[in-house]
């Protein structure tokens, strides 16, 4: 078997780890979103549970207003 020189067994080490910290970075941030959305849900659930009418109404409007486009 030839001897490879280290200079190219290292890019290639390099390039996989890379490749690995990509992958990584991708599922990092897949976590982050299911946590926002979590964290969304319990307070829209508690918005719906505790929230008087008139802040319903206020979260209503700001609803609304946000879905208008630009």
């Amino acid at each position: 078997m030839p001897c490879r020189p280290l200079s190219e067994i290292s890019q290639k080490r390099h390039a996989a780890l890379d490749e690995e910290i990509s992958y990584l970075d991708r599922d990092i941030t897949q976590l982050d979103k299911i946590q926002r959305l979590r964290n969304l849900a319990r307070l829209q659930n508690r918005l719906e549970r505790y929230a008087t009418d008139e802040e319903r109404g206020w979260y209503r409007r700001l609803q609304s207003c946000e879905g208008q486009p630009l």
